[in-house]
């Protein structure tokens, strides 16, 4: 089989044989996390929203002298405004309010009758990744073929989630700052963001497991909030993520990991994204795991983020073979090593952590945005950018 072909996105289960007996012994010695859960699926029951609240984006434009706007859609809609965030690297505001109304009605109003101002439900989004029961910096290069002694040295990830443990005892020393976007809601260490940020970036200190780029600069965004004590899944919403990514430009990131997604296109978030502001940041996003998905899921599916599915040990892909198609990467997805809070270690599951190790893969690549955007073309992504398929 030649490199191409190790390299492609079709992947075969042999690569995996050989950590077979790995995996089987470190089932032995680490128990399974209790609270294991199913991973959402991202159908019709989960197009929800934060009930009673719209988000309007303005500042660029003629909505950006805001107050007689804000003082007429107020009067003219019934609204009541509950929250103003300003978004200083997008030289914006999120305005949040609430209402009794229908909301996507509302919604849909509003944006007829005022062109060009972008109003909607504040959306939720769910992380993509569970406890489940190994893969480590060593598995992901052996499966991709790539030989590299690089560690991700100064190269910055912003992991946009749920808190991570800042003072794990394989994260605290380099995770450079933390902060919080959760509502109602004070940091706290939990177990999906934890563990997404373990796999991008745990130190290499012979004990835990080691992250695919031990040296990058973490910076922690808690956007997201974990809906159960000891289950990773959790629930995240647009206002939090648009104001993560702000707090991510401002603090120099170079790549974004965003493993959480949603059934359907958030036109905020994506006005965000398209920013030139964020023109040199990569971002990352995961497929999503329901296996009856027809398309990427959201914001995997925006032209400017790397969306990354998943494959198993038995060689099937996730969500499944059409979607993975569509992404630009798959890597392994299922019993996955990684850091959790408390200092602990075990094993999560889901395309969340496929896309934290493609993270940590492009933080030891550090490839340049241009170089990437060039590259999504190419029959393999990771192929162009180390140079072995132009």
């Amino acid at each position: 089989m030649d490199l191409k072909s190790i390299m492609g996105k079709t992947i075969r289960p042999l690569y995996f044989f050989l950590f077979l007996l790995t995996i089987f012994y470190l089932v032995q010695i680490i128990p399974p996390v209790q609270g294991e859960e199913t991973v959402p699926t991202l159908g019709q029951e989960q197009k929800s929203y934060v009930p009673g609240r719209l988000l309007m984006l303005v500042g660029k434009g003629r909505e950006g002298n805001n107050k007689a706007l804000l003082e007429e859609l107020t009067g003219k809609y019934h609204l009541v405004v509950v929250g103003r965030k300003k978004l200083p690297q997008f030289g914006r505001e999120i305005v949040l309010f609430s209402t009794s109304g229908d909301m996507e009605a509302l919604s849909r109003r509003i944006g007829k009758e005022y062109k060009g101002l972008q109003v909607q439900p504040d959306y939720y989004y769910f992380t993509l990744g569970s406890v489940d029961e190994d893969l480590n910096r060593e598995t992901v290069l052996d499966f991709l073929n790539i030989q590299t002694n690089a560690t991700g040295r100064g190269v910055r990830v912003a992991v946009i989630d749920t808190g991570v443990d800042v003072n794990h005892e394989d994260l605290s020393s380099h995770i450079v700052t933390h902060a919080n976007y959760v509502e109602d809601s004070g940091y706290r260490p939990e177990i999906h963001g934890t563990a997404v940020a373990g796999i991008i970036g745990a130190l290499s200190n012979g004990s835990g497991t080691a992250g695919i780029a031990p040296e990058s600069e973490l910076i922690a965004l808690r956007a997201c909030e974990q809906l159960y004590e000891d289950k990773a899944l959790a629930r995240c919403s647009s206002s939090s993520i648009v104001q993560a990514i702000d707090a991510a430009a401002s603090q120099g990131a170079d790549i974004v990991n965003m493993s959480l997604g949603t059934s359907f296109s958030d036109h905020i978030v994506a006005t965000i994204l398209d920013d030139p502001a964020v023109g040199n940041i990569l971002f990352l996003a995961p497929a999503g795991n329901d296996a009856g998905l027809t398309a990427l899921s959201f914001p995997a599916s925006h032209p400017r983020v790397i969306s990354v599915a998943g494959e198993l040990e038995d060689g099937s892909l996730v969500p499944n073979s059409r979607v993975a198609s569509l992404a630009d990467l798959i890597l392994p997805s299922h019993y996955v090593l990684a850091t959790l809070p408390g200092s602990e270690i075990g094993f999560m599951t889901g395309t969340s952590m496929a896309s934290a190790e493609a993270s940590g893969l492009f933080a030891i690549l550090h490839p340049d945005p241009k170089t990437v955007a060039s590259c999504r073309d190419k029959t393999s992504l990771v192929l162009c950018l180390v140079g072995l398929e132009k």
